[in-house]
Protein backbone atom coordinates (compact mmCIF):
# COMPACT_ATOMS: atom_id res chain seq x y z
CA UNK A 1 0.00 0.00 0.00
CA UNK A 2 1.25 3.01 -0.85
CA UNK A 3 2.29 5.10 2.50
CA UNK A 4 1.86 8.78 1.41
CA UNK A 5 -1.41 8.28 1.11
CA UNK A 6 -4.53 7.12 3.69
CA UNK A 7 -5.42 3.79 3.43
CA UNK A 8 -9.25 3.25 2.36
CA UNK A 9 -10.57 1.11 4.13
CA UNK A 10 -13.92 -0.55 4.36
CA UNK A 11 -14.92 -1.31 7.93
CA UNK A 12 -17.61 -4.05 7.60
CA UNK A 13 -19.84 -4.37 10.78
CA UNK A 14 -22.32 -7.77 10.74
CA UNK A 15 -24.86 -8.49 13.71
CA UNK A 16 -27.21 -11.40 13.28
CA UNK A 17 -29.61 -10.55 15.98
CA UNK A 18 -30.19 -8.10 18.59
CA UNK A 19 -28.51 -10.24 20.89
CA UNK A 20 -25.11 -9.77 19.95
CA UNK A 21 -22.03 -10.37 22.26
CA UNK A 22 -20.08 -7.74 19.99
CA UNK A 23 -22.84 -5.56 18.99
CA UNK A 24 -22.64 -2.85 16.19
CA UNK A 25 -21.52 0.03 18.42
CA UNK A 26 -18.69 -2.02 19.93
CA UNK A 27 -17.13 -3.19 16.38
CA UNK A 28 -17.57 0.39 15.40
CA UNK A 29 -15.59 1.48 17.90
CA UNK A 30 -13.00 -0.74 17.40
CA UNK A 31 -13.16 0.29 13.91
CA UNK A 32 -12.47 3.74 14.28
CA UNK A 33 -9.87 3.24 17.45
CA UNK A 34 -7.55 1.73 14.89
CA UNK A 35 -8.44 4.14 12.23
CA UNK A 36 -7.36 7.11 14.03
CA UNK A 37 -4.20 4.71 15.36
CA UNK A 38 -3.38 3.72 11.45
CA UNK A 39 -4.44 7.29 9.94
CA UNK A 40 -7.28 5.28 7.61
CA UNK A 41 -10.05 7.25 5.48
CA UNK A 42 -12.86 4.78 7.26
CA UNK A 43 -16.47 4.32 5.44
CA UNK A 44 -18.61 1.96 7.62
CA UNK A 45 -20.70 0.01 6.08
CA UNK A 46 -23.55 -2.31 8.46
CA UNK A 47 -24.92 -5.32 7.88
CA UNK A 48 -28.42 -6.03 9.82
CA UNK A 49 -29.61 -9.66 10.62
CA UNK A 50 -27.14 -11.09 8.40
CA UNK A 51 -25.72 -15.10 8.85
CA UNK A 52 -22.01 -15.41 8.55
CA UNK A 53 -22.86 -18.76 7.93
CA UNK A 54 -21.96 -18.36 4.08
CA UNK A 55 -21.46 -15.46 2.10
CA UNK A 56 -24.87 -15.38 0.36
CA UNK A 57 -27.92 -13.35 1.58
CA UNK A 58 -25.73 -10.59 2.80
CA UNK A 59 -25.71 -7.62 0.53
CA UNK A 60 -23.77 -5.13 1.96
CA UNK A 61 -21.10 -7.37 2.02
CA UNK A 62 -21.63 -7.67 -1.69
CA UNK A 63 -21.46 -4.39 -2.08
CA UNK A 64 -18.37 -3.50 -0.07
CA UNK A 65 -16.49 -6.41 -1.94
CA UNK A 66 -17.26 -4.85 -5.50
CA UNK A 67 -16.10 -1.49 -4.21
CA UNK A 68 -12.83 -3.17 -3.28
CA UNK A 69 -12.78 -4.92 -6.72
CA UNK A 70 -13.41 -1.32 -8.44
CA UNK A 71 -10.33 -0.10 -6.59
CA UNK A 72 -12.48 2.58 -4.40
CA UNK A 73 -11.10 1.35 -1.19
CA UNK A 74 -7.39 -0.30 -0.28
CA UNK A 75 -9.14 -2.72 2.38
CA UNK A 76 -11.72 -4.47 3.88
CA UNK A 77 -11.84 -4.29 8.05
CA UNK A 78 -13.26 -6.34 10.40
CA UNK A 79 -13.70 -6.06 14.34
CA UNK A 80 -13.86 -10.17 14.76
CA UNK A 81 -13.24 -12.93 12.29
CA UNK A 82 -16.48 -14.18 12.77
CA UNK A 83 -18.21 -10.76 11.66
CA UNK A 84 -16.91 -11.14 8.56
CA UNK A 85 -17.15 -15.23 8.03
CA UNK A 86 -18.17 -18.51 9.85
CA UNK A 87 -17.21 -20.83 7.05
CA UNK A 88 -13.35 -21.83 6.62
CA UNK A 89 -13.68 -21.97 2.47
CA UNK A 90 -15.32 -18.79 2.26
CA UNK A 91 -12.49 -16.96 4.33
CA UNK A 92 -10.26 -18.88 2.00
CA UNK A 93 -11.96 -17.50 -0.99
CA UNK A 94 -12.36 -13.79 0.72
CA UNK A 95 -8.08 -13.99 1.34
CA UNK A 96 -7.71 -15.15 -2.44
CA UNK A 97 -9.59 -12.49 -3.97
CA UNK A 98 -8.12 -9.80 -2.07
CA UNK A 99 -4.81 -11.25 -3.32
CA UNK A 100 -5.83 -11.40 -6.72
CA UNK A 101 -7.59 -8.01 -6.56
CA UNK A 102 -4.85 -6.07 -4.80
CA UNK A 103 -6.60 -5.08 -1.61
CA UNK A 104 -5.51 -5.84 1.87
CA UNK A 105 -8.07 -7.76 4.54
CA UNK A 106 -7.95 -6.46 8.32
CA UNK A 107 -8.93 -8.58 11.04
CA UNK A 108 -8.53 -6.42 14.62
CA UNK A 109 -9.64 -9.50 16.51
CA UNK A 110 -6.63 -11.51 15.17
CA UNK A 111 -4.12 -9.02 14.41
CA UNK A 112 -4.29 -9.77 10.69
CA UNK A 113 -3.41 -7.29 7.73
CA UNK A 114 -3.05 -8.76 4.56
CA UNK A 115 -0.94 -5.53 3.64
CA UNK A 116 1.98 -7.11 5.34
CA UNK A 117 3.85 -9.93 4.54
CA UNK A 118 3.68 -11.21 8.17
CA UNK A 119 0.05 -10.64 7.91
CA UNK A 120 -0.83 -12.21 5.21
CA UNK A 121 0.91 -15.69 6.42
CA UNK A 122 -1.03 -15.54 9.66
CA UNK A 123 -4.31 -15.27 7.45
CA UNK A 124 -3.46 -18.44 5.92
CA UNK A 125 -2.04 -19.90 9.19
CA UNK A 126 -5.35 -18.86 11.05
CA UNK A 127 -7.65 -20.19 8.42
CA UNK A 128 -5.46 -23.61 8.20
CA UNK A 129 -6.54 -24.18 11.72
CA UNK A 130 -9.37 -22.96 11.81
CA UNK A 131 -10.01 -25.72 8.77
CA UNK A 132 -8.22 -28.36 11.24
CA UNK A 133 -11.34 -27.15 14.00
CA UNK A 134 -13.95 -27.41 11.70
CA UNK A 135 -13.02 -31.42 10.98
CA UNK A 136 -12.26 -32.29 14.67
CA UNK A 137 -15.70 -30.45 15.51
CA UNK A 138 -17.30 -33.11 12.97
CA UNK A 139 -15.57 -36.02 14.11
CA UNK A 140 -16.87 -35.45 17.16
CA UNK A 141 -20.18 -35.32 16.06
CA UNK A 142 -19.38 -38.39 14.61
CA UNK A 143 -18.34 -40.29 17.35
CA UNK A 144 -20.89 -38.97 19.62
CA UNK A 145 -23.84 -39.57 17.15
CA UNK A 146 -22.13 -43.61 16.63
CA UNK A 147 -22.02 -43.96 20.48
CA UNK A 148 -25.83 -42.92 20.84
CA UNK A 149 -26.55 -45.33 17.87
CA UNK A 150 -24.44 -47.99 19.65
CA UNK A 151 -26.07 -46.96 23.47
CA UNK A 152 -29.68 -47.15 22.20
CA UNK A 153 -29.61 -48.80 19.13
CA UNK A 154 -31.28 -45.15 17.17
CA UNK A 155 -30.20 -43.47 14.25
CA UNK A 156 -28.67 -40.52 14.84
CA UNK A 157 -28.68 -37.60 12.36
CA UNK A 158 -30.00 -37.45 8.72
CA UNK A 159 -32.74 -40.01 7.73
CA UNK A 160 -31.26 -42.68 5.31
CA UNK A 161 -32.35 -42.07 2.11
CA UNK A 162 -31.47 -45.98 1.29
CA UNK A 163 -34.62 -48.42 1.14
CA UNK A 164 -34.22 -50.74 4.18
Amino acid sequence: MNAAKALRVIGYVRVSTAKQDVSPEVQISALEAEAARQGWELTICREEAASAKSLKNRPVLADALDSLKAGKADALAVSKLDRLSRSVADFAGILEMASKQRWALICLDLGIDTSTITGAAMAQVTCTFAEMERKKIAERTREGMARIKQDTGKHMGRPSTLPQ
